[in-house]
């Protein structure tokens, strides 16, 4: 009588089908947020925490900082001179 181990058989995966499964996957991870954006209140602040406030930090806050529903509530830098 001859022994064999037993062990679980593997299963060759292809490549195409891989990406198939990852892309489920992945569109079935993003389906909740896209509800959740659905449910947000419209008329909300989006208040927002920059960190390292110079250069194009300076720039986006620039072009932001003239929207009705934007608020900047934290502002960080080890330069305190962006932040005056």
């Amino acid at each position: 009588m001859k022994f064999t181990p037993s062990s679980p058989k593997s299963v060759a995966t292809s490549r195409r089908s891989f990406l198939k499964t990852s892309a489920a996957l992945g569109a079935a991870a993003a389906l909740p947020s896209f509800s959740m954006r659905a449910a947000a209140n419209k008329n909300s602040v989006v208040r927002m925490l920059h960190i390292g406030v110079g250069g194009i930090g300076g720039m986006q806050r620039g072009q932001l900082k003239n929207h009705k529903k934007v608020e900047f509530a934290f502002l960080c830098d080890v330069d305190s001179n962006p932040l005056k």
